[in-house]
């Protein structure tokens, strides 16, 4: 899984199972609760074999789309609904994925 696919999987889960601040929220994928930012980040890669090697590039790439120094304190502090989450999520993606070409 690259880093632009566990963005929009974190994105797909965000529209399906809704967003929040302040609490991760379920780290299994297949468990249908809300969940914050970091939360949706996590569970994109849940029961994976390989590390999350690139989990610094996702971080790094999500904080400069945000203009944030955390995700945590973007998502509890600046974001304002899922739908603003969601679009970073996807921006960031797709600029992940035009850097590579």
């Amino acid at each position: 899984m690259t880093p632009d696919q566990v963005l929009d999987r974190a994105a797909d889960l965000l529209e399906r199972d809704g967003w929040q601040r302040n609490e991760d929220g379920p780290s299994d994928p297949t468990e249908h609760a809300p969940r914050c930012t970091y939360g949706a980040l996590r569970a994109a890669v849940w029961g994976r074999s390989e590390r999350f090697d690139f989990e610094a590039e996702v971080r790094d790439a999500l904080l400069a789309e945000v203009k944030s120094h955390t995700i945590s304190g973007w998502n509890d502090h600046k974001a304002k609904d899922r739908r603003q989450v969601v679009r970073a999520l996807r921006r960031t993606a797709r600029k992940l994925r035009g850097a590579k070409r």
